[in-house]
This record gives C-alpha cells, sequence and structure tokens, in this order.
C-alpha cells in the first residue's frame, strides 16, 4: 500500500470537491468528485471521481485540474476513502461544463458497456480510448491502480 493516511472525516463529499491522496513523502495526487448519483456496478448513490496526472510536492499548489489529463479512467466509489483517511477533501470549486467528460463508459466482465447511470451502451460512447470498470473501486484498488500509473 502506497496511500498514507491523511485525515480521517465523516463529513460527505458532494460534487466539486477537490482531493487529495498521498503515496510518498513528497507526492500528491489530486482528485475531484464530479457526480454523487451515479449507478455504477449496481450500486445507488456511489461517487464518480476524476483522478488527475499531474501530482505537487505539497497540499497547498494545487495543479490546474483538467478532464483531459486524468491518471486513470473516472471511477466509482463511496466514502471509505475519506472515512479510512487516504483521500482528504481540500477544497470545493464548483463544477462547470468544461470540467466534466461529455460521457462516462464503463465495462463490466462480460464486455457489455454503461454509461454512469447503468444504461447499457452499445458501444464505447466517443472516441476515448479508455474506460472505467463496471463497479465500486474499494481505497485498496484505487492504490494499486495510481501506483500503477505513477510507476511506484
Amino acid at each position: 500500500m502506497n496511500m498514507c493516511v491523511l485525515k480521517k472525516t465523516n463529513k460527505i463529499p458532494r460534487p466539486g470537491d477537490v482531493f487529495v491522496l498521498q503515496v510518498a513523502a513528497d507526492k500528491f495526487v489530486w482528485g475531484r468528485v464530479i457526480k454523487d448519483d451515479t449507478r455504477i456496478g449496481n450500486f445507488e448513490g456511489v461517487w464518480l471521481l476524476y483522478l488527475y496526472s499531474e501530482t505537487s510536492t505539497s497540499l497547498g499548489c494545487m495543479p490546474e485540474l483538467k478532464k483531459e489529463n486524468l491518471l486513470i479512467p473516472p471511477f466509482g466509489s463511496n466514502r471509505q476513502p475519506w472515512q479510512k483517511g487516504y483521500f482528504q477533501t481540500v477544497k470545493h470549486v464548483s463544477l462547470n461544463a468544461g470540467d466534466i467528460l461529455a460521457s462516462h463508459c464503463f465495462i463490466d466482465g462480460r464486455g457489455w458497456y454503461f454509461d454512469e447511470y447503468g444504461n447499457r451502451l452499445e458501444s464505447l460512447t466517443d472516441d476515448r480510448q479508455e474506460w472505467g470498470d463496471w463497479g465500486v473501486f474499494p481505497y485498496v484498488d484505487v492504490d494499486e491502480r495510481v501506483s500503477e500509473a505513477l510507476g511506484l
């Protein structure tokens, strides 16, 4: 496990919240809560999250968070990463249309595609070559995927 415990909280994340996770003494990965009403992996009320490829060396140095610069594909999560202290919300910035991908696409174990509300799609929703997995990511899986993406 590369993620460090930062600050435990029971506060409910909301769309627009910017959060960090720490994967090394001087490496912070930034993320954002995009939606809180999704149905991913047949679970209701899942948070749709983005993690960005731009990292920083401190909490006080937030990079520009662009939807074009995602570290891993969008994914669904529950409150556990915040409750366990692996994600720490640092600020709230209202979302605008330019912050959110035009569409989200997830693939299940059968190779079927779904949007973030559980609607089955016939194919990928756009020209994107990446898509998320159809399910809720526990914090351990987030750690594994982030570590792999960063080469840790």
